[in-house]
């Protein structure tokens, strides 16, 4: 491998950069193939190299999140988690994420993707691993797997971004929702 893969790298790496920044601010529908490669510095034959449309640059973007969020996992689980760095992990790491994309480039992801991570996932497969951990550590119980835990944990996460992005209540923020039903879906599971 040699400089034109290296470039070609850091080319994908910009576009997806460039992409996900102009979602979050003009919204998903607003932007065209030729507005990312623009951003980016390059062509939209470059574009097209990288990726066959706008659909496939928002499944690199997605899949980069997902291995990013999973990294995060992975070194909470070498420390010794506790249940309050599983509440933590939406509440502190999740929730600014969400936001940062912004309530539009949310409502893409949920329902014009229609697609969520799943156990392949980096993301599903290391918050497992923190769920068998918590119940092997005496912390949560043991009457469901850990992928019904996960299954679960996420089906309230999903349903507290759909409550953020169809309400007008400016008076609670996604961190708000997400502090008030997080830890209930966690206890339920507690010993």
């Amino acid at each position: 491998m040699g400089k034109n893969h290296d470039k070609d790298i850091t080319t994908k790496q910009m576009l997806a950069a460039c992409a996900g920044d102009l979602f979050r601010k003009k919204g998903f529908d607003n932007v065209g193939v030729r507005d990312i490669a623009a951003a980016a510095g390059v062509t939209t034959g470059s574009y097209y190299h990288h990726f066959k449309n706008k659909m496939d640059i928002i499944n690199e973007i997605y899949s980069r999140s997902d291995n990013y969020l999973g990294n995060i996992l992975r070194e909470l689980a070498a420390n010794n988690p506790k249940l309050t760095d599983l509440t933590g992990f939406f509440t502190k790491t999740m929730v600014p994420l969400v936001e940062k994309d912004g309530k539009d480039f949310t409502i893409h992801r949920m329902f014009g993707m229609k697609r969520h991570s799943t156990e392949d996932n980096e993301l599903y497969k290391e918050m497992i691993g923190i769920v068998e951990i918590l119940q092997k550590d005496g912390f949560l119980s043991h009457e469901f797997t850990a992928r019904e835990i996960n299954r679960h944990l996420w089906l309230v996460f999903r349903g507290v971004l759909y409550e953020w992005v169809i309400t007008d209540d400016t008076g609670s923020t996604l961190g708000d929702i997400m502090e008030r039903h997080i830890p209930v879906a966690i206890r339920a599971y507690s010993v």
